[in-house]
């Protein structure tokens, strides 16, 4: 059974800017990053169950840029939130995890235009 992928508003916001900066150097180049990020979500919904690396956040790097999907699995309803999707050549700010408000989930696949 697929989990459902669920991201944030903050990692929509993420998924945006890493587009943004790669629509700078090519606009094919951002389009190039946003199907590796969903092609990686896509492998996440396959199977989650990767390392965790802080308190309850597991980590995911994408095979192609230099990226890393933060999430948490939440077990019996199947579903894996994504909390961020950061540069891994950033240093890590770990306060924007803690930013969540349940009102502004969003469900389904993610589609940025």
């Amino acid at each position: 059974m697929l989990f459902q992928i669920i991201v944030q508003p903050e990692a929509k916001l993420d998924i945006q800017d890493g587009i943004d900066y790669y629509r700078s150097i090519s606009k094919d180049l951002g389009r190039k990053f946003l199907d590796q990020i969903s092609q990686t979500l896509y492998e996440l919904s396959e199977f989650p169950y990767y390392e965790i690396r802080y308190d309850n956040v597991r980590m995911r790097k994408t095979k192609v840029f230099q990226y890393v999907i933060h999430f948490v699995i939440e077990e019996e309803s199947k579903i894996v939130r994504i909390y961020g999707v950061r540069s891994g050549l950033r240093n890590p700010d770990s306060s924007w995890f803690f930013h969540e408000d349940p009102e502004n989930y969003v469900s389904g696949s993610i589609q940025i235009v």
